[in-house]
């Protein structure tokens, strides 16, 4: 009984292994689903736009769309989620083409037409790069930029906010860190010991000044709505809350007459 009893415990232990070893080997796959096809531009919904190509610090080369609203006196600097690419995002650009905001939205290196390999540094420097194009290229002034990150994005745009001068930040259905929401997922695993990628939002909170918009939904299945409260408890003033319904990617449309008077009024916050 003793030998079988010591078999099994040393299987569960090779298993285990196995599995973490796993787990640290392929987390990026796990973390970053990006997808280089583009289905659709805004052209295809009726909105004109500029193609647009920037290179980051390290020499990898970002393409992005600007899309100008009419009569827009602000725009918009978009961090997408962990998955996809900017031809997702349509109905998005639509959303904030009708404020009337303009947008500017990019891929990650890897994602889309992008080039270079994914790093959590990397993609700090990917959103530094856009954030250039658009006060040095076009020549916008940093009071008149509004970073806006949707899930994984909103630590992306966050570590922008912290470190440049936005007229203000929107964190949408975001975490407070990856180690926070993997430990929770994966309460058995060593994860702050395994986790290469940090995404630490919650800290870079504690350094931005500019007016600060969360958005969370308690019907997310993805990051849960507790993520939210602890962002905003972080936050400094000026701060604002903003509670939808709905999952992760379709609370913003479910409640798009919500969302839209939120983000107008945040606007006016801002400026």
């Amino acid at each position: 009984m003793l030998k079988i009893l010591f078999t099994v415990i040393q299987y569960a232990f090779i298993f285990y292994f196995l599995l973490i070893l796993v787990l640290y080997l392929f987390q990026g796959k796990m973390i970053f689903i990006p997808y280089q096809d583009i289905i659709a531009t805004p052209s295809d919904i009726g909105l004109k736009f500029e193609d647009i190509n920037f290179k980051t610090q390290d020499g990898a080369n970002l393409n992005g769309w600007f899309i100008p609203a009419e009569n827009a006196k602000y725009t918009i600097l978009f961090c997408h989620g962990n998955g996809g690419n900017i031809s997702h995002r349509l109905d998005t650009i639509s959303l904030y083409n009708k404020i009337p905001l303009n947008v500017l939205i990019f891929d990650y290196r890897s994602y889309g037409k992008s080039t270079g390999s994914i790093s959590e540094k990397g993609l700090y420097e990917d959103v530094a790069a856009a954030w250039n194009y658009l006060t040095e290229t076009r020549k916008i002034l940093p009071e008149k930029i509004i970073i806006v990150g949707r899930s994984l994005g909103g630590s992306i745009a966050a570590h922008a906010a912290a470190e440049f001068s936005p007229g203000g930040l929107i964190l949408e259905s975001t975490f407070t860190s990856m180690t926070e929401i993997a430990g929770e997922r994966l309460p058995f695993v060593p994860v702050s010991w395994l986790l290469s990628y940090k995404f630490p939002t919650v800290k870079n909170l504690a350094k931005i000044k500019c007016p600060v918009l969360i958005i969370a939904s308690p019907d997310d299945s993805i990051v849960p709505f507790r993520h939210g409260e602890k962002l905003f408890a972080k936050a400094l003033e000026p701060k604002t809350f903003l509670q939808l319904t709905g999952d992760h990617d379709d609370c913003y449309f479910l409640c798009r007459t919500k969302y839209i008077a939120a983000l107008t009024k945040f606007l006016e916050t801002c400026f």
